[in-house]
């Protein structure tokens, strides 16, 4: 299988949860990064980038708390649509 190479983490500017002082949205950029994910960028859910991407993407949710197992199946599994 191959690993995505783009994560983007959709941007949410409300109340930020934090666990042990990072932010959720920090937590699941660290693990992105950890599971193999080369560019990790957050973005405005009422405007994405607008960028010609090459392989595949993860679409996340900033402001929930995922297990890292998760992220990781996540980042290495198979090719589909998901959004969590």
């Amino acid at each position: 299988m191959k690993t995505a190479r783009s994560a983007w983490i959709l941007r949410n500017d409300g109340p930020q949860v934090e666990i042990w002082g990072l932010s959720a949205s920090e937590r699941l950029r660290r693990s992105l990064l950890r599971a193999g994910c080369a560019e990790v960028l957050n973005v405005n859910p009422e405007a994405p980038p607008r960028l010609g991407l090459e392989g595949r993407l993860v679409l996340l949710r900033g402001d929930v708390i995922f297990d890292a197992r998760r992220i990781a199946a996540r980042v290495e599994g198979p090719e589909r649509g998901r959004v969590a």
